[in-house]
């Protein structure tokens, strides 16, 4: 497991009138800042008030997160590419799941490098470890939390309670390498059961997968070919096998799709196409049918490198209400037809109404005996 956290700043500046010393302030705290206050000492995180008290001139913009969505896109979409697992925490920070790349800090080097906006972020096993130890500017890679955690103060150990490291602190730890000598005993017996978090954390464990909900409402699958495909069978069975991969993780959800986006990569650069379908997708055997209507409407004729398919308009499944009988399958019906079905094969008597039904007096005893006192 690799993940990368990655930050941008500059984002919310280049969406404001261009003047200066400018900070956008989101809740009193200050969010991003221009070169002119940055250079005066303000910071990203300092309050408000500290920031005017540095720079009487400052001009100061609200957040609002409707000014940023064209600028966040700009580069989130970027990462995208190399992911089908994004999770945006906030316009200017994101986790990306890099799981499966052979080279996942070359990977997240390349993806980072592309982008409009100044950068730092780091690549680690754990999620919290990435960035906990991201540095100012640039990318790190800590392929190894335990020794990358060991020098650093308990001010990074960021799975555990602020309460709790102060406490640490009190008792003279000053390192995590100093925690993660420790046994789990002699945690527990100071901390009880919370001493296992403490030392997971220590050792740089706690992972935590990234849940994707970039871009909203979407599930992504993709598929790279062993070099340079140019077999339309190799390519049908790629798109087979995306189908079968979006039908299933919709359907751990209980979910539908109304539109799909291929994306063909190929020598040439990468293409895509979007559609919009009157019948939801639901089902493999409907994807498969949409990839391959995809696939001849772009009438791609060059090898094909890695394939992408992007399920939108992701919601829940809308389904009829199947008939009692089971027999019945007209959206018109009513359960009374269905319940004439049953009587006149099983008899009258079979079906009973729920109010009609004869609760044992013991069974209504124990009811109440338990609303009064809590238990039997």
């Amino acid at each position: 497991m690799s993940t990368l956290f990655i930050e941008v700043s500059g984002l919310y500046l280049t969406c404001h009138e261009p003047v200066s010393p400018a900070v956008v302030v989101r809740e009193k705290v200050v969010l991003d800042a221009c070169q002119v206050s940055l250079a005066a000492g303000i910071r990203v995180g300092m309050s408000a008030g500290q920031a005017r008290a540095i720079l009487h001139e400052l001009t100061g913009f609200s957040f609002d997160s409707s000014l940023y969505e064209e600028a966040s896109a700009c580069w989130l979409n970027r990462l995208c590419a190399v992911s089908d697992s994004v999770e945006m925490v906030s316009p200017h920070q994101a986790y990306v799941d890099l799981t499966g790349h052979p080279d996942p800090f070359l990977t997240a080097l390349e993806v980072c490098s592309s982008l409009p906006f100044e950068y730092r972020g780091a690549v680690s096993a754990c999620r919290w470890v990435a960035q906990a130890l991201a540095p100012a500017s640039g990318l790190l890679h800590f392929p190894q939390p335990f020794a990358a955690l060991a020098e650093c103060g308990l001010d990074k150990l960021a799975p555990v309670e602020m309460s709790v490291r102060e406490r640490l602190a009190f008792l003279g730890y000053r390192k995590i390498k100093e925690i993660q000598g420790l046994s789990l005993a002699t945690l527990k017996s100071q901390f009880g059961l919370y001493g296992l978090t403490i030392r997971q954390a220590a050792m740089g464990m706690l992972h935590e997968p990234v849940v994707g909900n970039y871009p909203p409402c979407s599930i992504s699958r993709r598929l790279t070919f062993d070099g340079l495909c140019s077999d339309s069978s190799a390519v049908a069975l790629g798109l087979e096998r995306l189908a079968r991969e979006l039908a299933c993780a919709l359907s751990e959800g209980d979910q539908e799709a109304k539109g799909l986006e291929l994306f063909v990569e190929g020598e040439a650069g990468e293409r895509s196409l979007r559609r919009q379908f009157g019948r939801a997708l639901n089902s493999a055997l409907r994807f498969r049918m949409a990839l391959l209507q995809l696939w001849a409407d772009m009438a791609v004729a060059e090898g094909v490198v890695r394939l992408r398919a992007v399920a939108h308009e992701v919601g829940a499944a809308s389904r009829r209400q199947v008939s009692l009988s089971g027999l019945v399958d007209r959206e018109e019906s009513l359960p009374s037809e269905a319940v004439d079905r049953l009587s006149r094969k099983y008899g009258s008597s079979v079906v009973v109404a729920g109010s009609s039904v004869k609760v044992p007096r013991r069974k209504e005893v124990l009811r109440v005996l338990r609303a009064t006192t809590g238990w039997y």
